[in-house]
């Protein structure tokens, strides 16, 4: 066997005992933790309904912030919507928004389509005060500014309690929104429980006691629940199968 067999042999034996070797895939999993194919899997529809969920929840935490910014109040004016009041460009992103953390339900066009001008003639008829660095700018300011360069008053801050005095909400507060994420799950639930045990419309009366949502809430969470629980033993109409003993 010349040198350069040999050479072949031995790079051969070391491709098989390597190739043989356990390999190397990281620590030990801490006892009692499930292995990967034993977590919970959640679908695509679940995932956007939960992440569209906790956005919508860490959105209506600003509508508690005892001073509101600039672009808040504008967001507030335009759509009456604890939703609705992220910080941000009100006129660019604010459908966005409202898309994102009311998940499937359409948004709702704006309550007043120049909430601009409507917040500068209140700030100088002293209806609502702003403030920058803590100081209160005086009302007499704003009669000369444009609508278009409100924005620069960015860092102005507004009371809460001031804004909502003026500008009441006009649409179903935030508990509303979440009676019919709830009524949304149940039907989901009952959905993946089994057969449909009732007809829609007692569904329906149940749901309106339950969780207090309106027809067209219950409608929505309806044909919601259908695409993320899709069953056979469900029908869109809301009629429950009868045994064949019946």
């Amino acid at each position: 066997m010349g040198a350069s067999e040999g050479l072949a042999m031995n790079k051969l034996v070391i491709r098989r005992e390597t190739a043989n070797e356990p390999k190397w895939e990281g620590p030990a999993p801490i006892e009692g933790t499930p292995s990967e194919s034993q977590r919970p899997k959640i679908t695509a529809e679940e995932a956007e309904r939960m992440s569209a969920e906790n956005n919508r929840q860490i959105t209506e935490s600003y509508f508690n912030d005892h001073e509101w910014p600039l672009v808040r109040v504008l967001n507030w004016i335009a759509f009456r919507n604890p939703t609705r009041i992220a910080d941000s460009s009100w006129h660019g992103l604010a459908y966005g928004h409202a898309s994102r953390f009311e998940g499937r339900i359409r948004p709702k066009g704006p309550v007043e389509k120049d909430p601009r001008r409507v917040l500068l003639r209140a700030l100088s008829k002293d209806k609502v005060t702003a403030a920058r660095d803590g100081v209160a700018l005086n009302h007499r300011i704003w009669g000369g500014v444009q609508v278009a360069d409100l924005l620069n008053y960015s860092d102005t801050l507004f009371l809460r309690d001031e804004v909502l005095k003026e500008w009441k909400l006009a649409r179903n507060p935030p508990a509303k929104a979440s009676a019919a994420v709830q009524c949304r799950d149940w039907l989901v639930a009952e959905r993946r429980d089994g057969c449909q045990r009732q007809t829609k419309e007692k569904y329906k009366a149940e749901a309106i006691k339950r969780f207090n949502v309106g027809p067209d809430q219950f409608r929505t969470a309806w044909d919601e629940a259908a695409q993320i629980a899709p069953s056979e033993g469900w029908g869109r109409a809301g009629r429950p199968k009868k045994s064949s003993g019946h």
